[in-house]
């Protein structure tokens, strides 16, 4: 059987063409130029998020990266207010879900999770829709093939829940809107919302209030991590210790960062100013608790000396943007492989979805 790709249709300027499966005569739209190459040598500059097949439907969750995150202080209900600004990129994790005719929601995740079905946020956002759309008699199959690392701060299985609500609108044909998948996505978790919309976002409050923005797209991004993963409530339990004076919370003496200055960049298409104010408050606090991600980024350094290397939301990953040559990708990937690390180069990606159906 001929493999199917993530494709764009004619409306993302990429040229696409049928191809007819020989062991069962169905013909399916493929991009052209993703014919017959492995993932590795794949680089899309917008995958399309899902392709509908028969009873099937097969989804692309990306990945993220934090331009900015500031913490702008805790809230009553115990979480933290903060600003940040969302980017999604193009490592992904790739979701087949499945109409079946036995009732229920069945997941396979590979590799493993080691966690149950009921605890991961994939199953619950398909239970949450489910519930939502009143389908409790349909029965589907959702497997995910992983290739984002857990913990690390690049919204592995925030992504996965957007891109089952998103997969389920199309394969129940509910017609949902964004707005409505975000709805649903804040009750999963707080990143989930931005998954629904993609691209570039300015995130509010928790983070699940986004709102879309200039997009930082196209450009050649460097995701390095350390063989250990981070748990966010950990990194938020102790951030008071490194909040800026005028947080509500005693903190050290450090100017609160806003926002205006990438954005207003963004609005210009100054990427370099862009890059100059990347930023993210929770290093301080990784780096309090976990001496050896600090240790990792002076490694990194070490390896690549160019543009700021930032963490990406609560670690352990952090990220570069590349220029367009001059970089020895092989050299970084070798070094990163001695510190027992995992490296990944790929692309900033726009908002295919934005003002389009929702998936």
């Amino acid at each position: 059987m001929n493999e199917l790709h993530p494709v764009r249709d004619k409306n993302h300027a990429l040229y696409i063409h049928s191809l007819k499966n020989k062991e069962n005569n169905k013909r399916y739209t493929v991009a052209k130029d993703s014919l017959r190459l492995p993932y590795t040598q794949w680089q899309p500059t917008c995958p399309l998020r899902s392709r509908r097949v028969s009873n099937e439907v097969k989804v692309i969750s990306s990945a993220k990266v934090n331009l900015f995150l500031e913490v702008i202080g805790k809230r009553p209900d115990g979480y933290h207010n903060i600003e940040t600004i969302f980017q999604e990129i193009d490592l992904h994790d790739e979701i087949l879900i499945r109409k079946k005719a036995e009732q229920g929601i069945d997941i396979k995740v590979s590799p493993s999770l080691n966690i149950t079905k009921e605890d991961n946020i994939a199953y619950k956002a398909a239970k949450l829709i489910q519930q939502k759309a009143k389908k409790n008699n349909s029965g589907i199959e959702i497997f995910i093939e992983k290739r984002i690392p857990p913990g690390r701060g690049l919204g592995g299985g925030s992504s996965n829940a957007a891109a089952v609500l998103r997969g389920l609108n199309q394969l129940w044909q509910l017609n949902f809107s964004l707005e409505e998948l975000a709805d649903l996505g804040r009750q999963l978790g707080m990143d989930v919302p931005f998954f629904i919309y993609g691209g570039t976002c300015l995130g509010t409050q928790r983070g699940e209030v986004i709102t879309p923005v200039e997009n930082f797209a196209g450009f050649r991004i460097l995701i390095i991590w350390p063989n250990f993963s981070i748990s966010t409530a950990d990194i938020y339990k102790n951030v008071s210790c490194c909040l800026p004076i005028g947080c509500g919370q005693a903190g050290l003496t450090k100017k609160k960062r806003s926002a205006k200055l990438l954005l207003e960049a963004l609005k210009i298409n100054d990427f370099e100013g862009v890059k100059k104010h990347f930023f993210n408050r929770l290093e301080d606090v990784a780096f309090k608790n976990y001496p050896l991600l600090c240790q990792f980024k002076q490694q990194i350094k070490s390896l690549y000396t160019g543009d700021n290397i930032i963490m990406s939301g609560s670690g352990s990953a952090f990220f570069a943007i590349l220029p367009d040559e001059g970089v020895n990708e092989e050299y970084i990937k070798k070094e990163i492989i001695k510190l027992k690390g995992g490296c990944y180069i790929g692309k900033t990606l726009p908002a295919l979805l934005r003002g389009k159906p929702a998936v």
